[in-house]
């Protein structure tokens, strides 16, 4: 959808307001670089085996990231979650050691 977005703007000759945008910006972000983090390890050792690099190279770290990947599924509803303000205040309302006190000065 963020590309669409740009595309169509881009084709009308219209400058992006990205403030209208922003959550739809951040959403995608977090999502994508989660799954960037979780996967590019084992990604990366399956591209050097490709290339011709031994299989035992990385065979151990290869079962981790392959255990590792699931957390993917795991931790995506927490990264959707936390792009939420209304689910973020209630959730920092609810954790009281996070909570701004806001002193006022009298005179």
């Amino acid at each position: 959808r963020l590309l669409r977005v740009i595309y169509q703007k881009s084709r009308m000759h219209q400058t992006i307001h990205w403030r209208t945008h922003r959550k739809m910006t951040i959403q995608l972000l977090s999502i994508s670089l989660l799954y960037l983090f979780i996967y590019m390890p084992k990604m990366l050792i399956e591209f050097l085996h490709l290339c011709g690099i031994p299989n035992y190279v990385g065979k151990y770290f290869m079962s981790y990231a392959e255990f590792f990947a699931y957390y993917g599924n795991l931790l995506l509803p927490f990264v959707c979650a936390g792009s939420m303000p209304q689910l973020k205040k209630r959730i920092l309302k609810s954790f009281p050691c996070c909570q701004r006190h806001i002193q006022t000065v009298t005179p």
